[in-house]
């Protein structure tokens, strides 16, 4: 939704409106506008008259800046910490569910002298692993 549709939103909620008036002078699906409404108001425990567009806006911004934050790829370096991590634990003979399991534990007890790792919320699936496996290159 744009800043203009949640501005109409909140003018619409202190005319009275309910959630299914609003969608259908909006063009949206009542869903969408309940979702928005309950999503975006300024307390959780608010009143859906209590919607503040420029609230709703802010955290309309503030998922989009997190969206995809959990989902992580090893990428072609295997120099960064989180690499080093997964080779470490491949050395210790540990299967990929195992090092996905372990990697927060990993994380919290890490030396972040000499072995920084970027934060201690990092995760990887083990999908990823095998996925980052497979694509390295192999000497023939």
């Amino acid at each position: 939704m744009t800043p203009s549709d949640r501005l109409s939103i909140q003018a619409l909620l202190q005319a009275k409106l309910k959630g299914p008036a609003i969608a259908l002078k909006l063009g949206f699906s009542r869903s969408a506008i309940n979702r928005e409404i309950n999503r975006s108001k300024a307390k959780p425990t608010a009143l859906a008259a209590d919607y503040e567009a420029g609230v709703a806006q802010a955290r309309s911004w503030q998922r989009r800046r997190n969206a995809g934050v959990c989902r992580r790829k090893l990428g072609s370096n295997t120099q960064s910490p989180l690499w080093r991590a997964v080779i470490d634990g491949l050395r210790c003979r540990w299967s990929p569910q195992q090092i996905a399991g372990k990697l927060p534990a990993m994380n919290k007890s890490a030396d972040t002298v000499t072995q920084p790792l970027p934060s201690a919320a990092v995760r990887v699936s083990h999908e990823t692993i095998y996925c980052a496996i497979y694509a390295m290159p192999r000497s023939t």
